[in-house]
């Protein structure tokens, strides 16, 4: 089952989103998406997208990808970020 490989979460509910509105559907359509969803392995899928959708534009460049890879450069990404935020308040706190 696909939730083993990739568990259920915001970014998985923006992929799929994206996917099914190059697809002409809804991605804000409960009922669209969670069938989606369901299509790719995830009974129990992420849910529903509660943002704007400007960040279908923002991450794009993303969300083009096939799912194996857009997770791993998300995830990538997000340890980038965290480690930014480690060293900006390390200089701040003049820990560094």
């Amino acid at each position: 089952m696909a939730d083993v490989i990739f568990p259920p979460n915001d970014f998985l509910a923006y992929w799929s989103g994206f996917q099914l509105l190059l697809q002409g559907g809804d991605p804000y359509n409960y009922d669209q998406l969670s069938q989606y969803q369901k299509s790719l392995g995830y009974p129990n899928g992420p849910g529903p997208i509660y943002y704007s959708p400007i960040l279908f534009f923002i991450l794009a460049p993303i969300l083009w990808l096939p799912l194996s890879i857009a997770l791993g450069i998300w995830g990538v990404l997000n340890i980038a970020l965290i480690l930014g935020c480690v060293v900006a308040s390390a200089k701040m706190s003049n820990l560094d």
